[in-house]
């Protein structure tokens, strides 16, 4: 008799379960409640969730009603500020959203005194009361900075023409302190600001002309050397110069003939 178990149904869940999984109840005649423990807290849980929504609507319902008035009063506070979301600009005195504020930690609401229009307004009217000052300062700056300019921009353009950058801008920026001559020609690179692009201007190549830049992949060389490189592998490159040079050498006489064609042309 001690091992048998007593049982009872729940009428929420219709499921035989133990007297141990109901709540005590003493109007009940077997002293537990209808309901199982499991569907009673279900139950409880339930209402909780459906009277803090209800609460939040009506709470949010109020502020939009407190807006209204707010905003017809014209009378605005901190506290206005932190319930409601509204601020006045103290440069327009227009009654704005705080979203058009910039943060400003100093301040005790967190937010700026002005709006962004008007801050914007008045960055605009020192920009142009500076404008030639800026020009100048950023002109300096370009002419102390320009490799280090010269190393973002390269990284921009591969990157934005779709290929698979595993280099940073430190490494082109160390690889171009240290290239002042073009390893193909010997010509001397141009890294004076300010220059328009010529055949000197020192441009980023690939060895192998793949889609990826690595360290072991690019190199520095002049602008006329890559473009007279073009797609080709620095392999092919090597080999198409000596084509070149061989065919010319052993046909001096050819040679001859297209160089005076050449000079009659542009005559």
């Amino acid at each position: 008799m001690n091992n048998v178990i007593i049982t009872k149904y729940c009428s929420a869940c219709n499921q035989l379960k133990p007297l141990d999984d109901f709540f005590n109840d003493k109007s009940r005649s077997d002293g537990k409640s209808s309901r199982c423990k499991e569907c009673i807290l279900n139950k409880n849980k339930e209402i909780r969730l459906k009277n803090k929504l209800k609460r939040k609507m009506l709470k949010k319902r109020q502020i939009e009603l407190d807006k209204v008035s707010l905003l017809s009063n014209n009378n605005f506070n901190l506290l206005d500020i932190k319930n409601f979301g509204y601020k006045k600009c103290n440069k327009c005195n227009t009654i704005k959203s705080v979203d058009n504020f910039h943060n400003l930690k100093t301040n005790k609401d967190g937010k700026d005194t002005m709006c962004k229009l008007c801050v914007n307004k008045n960055i605009n009217q020192w920009y142009h009361k500076n404008k030639d000052h800026i020009k100048e300062v950023q002109k300096i700056w370009r002419e102390k900075n320009y490799i280090k300019l010269w190393a973002t921009n390269t990284i921009k353009c591969h990157r934005k023409s779709g290929y698979d950058i595993n280099i940073t801008k430190e490494f082109v920026y160390n690889l171009a302190i240290n290239t002042e001559i073009c390893p193909i020609c010997g010509c001397k690179l141009d890294w004076e600001a300010g220059t328009k692009q010529n055949n000197k201007t020192p441009t980023l190549d690939r060895f192998n002309n793949e889609n990826i830049l690595n360290d072991n992949n690019v190199w520095i060389i002049c602008r006329k050397c890559n473009v007279t490189k073009s797609n080709r592998t620095f392999v092919e490159f090597v080999e198409y110069c000596n084509n070149v040079v061989e065919k010319f050498t052993n046909h001096k006489t050819r040679t001859v003939t297209i160089l005076e064609k050449t000079d009659n042309v542009t005559r």
